[in-house]
């Protein structure tokens, strides 16, 4: 208002513009094996889509698991509607876990979302033990008829999980002969 004016009213104008730009999502996250137990090597499979009108320029997909940062991809540039497919290795451990990816997580590209490019999937290592009888042996090399053999019996749990008490049961050719309580094995 520094120029006095006949109308001071018809000074302004307003237009909206419609300005095009990608949108960077993550589509979809896999992994394989499907159902991987604990120390498997597990590789995810990360789909990310620009589902914006125009391309977007170089970016990076980061990956977290359990809420800390894994690892991370570069994507030179992505067209629109077009769909880029990275992956990761990871080592499998027990439990409920968190996979995260993060479609240009370092904010490099301008976006008509920035809120829409995490995507988290969850997978269950579940752990069990696994208990075998590991060796059997006897204390006489040779028996003869007649001697009394004592045997001994090695139980070994290779699983993932630790096992409580067990029963190991004895067997001479088909019959039951006894049986002894295991302890806890870790």
């Amino acid at each position: 208002n520094e120029i006095a004016e006949s109308n001071e009213r018809n000074n302004e104008k307003t237009e909206k513009i419609h300005v095009r730009c990608p949108d960077l999502i993550v589509q979809d996250i896999s992994w394989s094996p499907s159902n991987p137990k604990e120390g498997d090597t597990v590789t995810f499979t990360v789909k990310t889509k620009n589902q914006g009108s125009v391309s977007a320029g170089a970016f990076y997909v980061c990956y977290y698991v359990d809420g800390s940062y894994y690892d991370r991809d570069y994507v030179r540039s992505l067209s629109a509607g077009s769909t880029t497919t990275t992956s990761f290795s990871w080592t499998a451990d027990c439990g409920n876990h968190a996979i995260k990816a993060v479609a240009d997580c370092y904010d490099a590209v301008t976006e008509s979302n920035e809120g829409n490019n995490a995507r988290t999937e969850y997978i269950n290592i579940v752990c069990k033990p696994d208990l075998i009888v590991q060796d059997i042996s006897w204390d006489k090399g040779s028996p003869k008829q007649g001697d009394t053999i004592t045997f001994y019996v090695k139980v070994k749990n290779q699983g993932s999980w630790s096992a409580g008490s067990s029963t190991v049961k004895y067997y001479i050719d088909g019959s039951y002969v006894g049986s002894d309580t295991v302890p806890s094995l870790s």
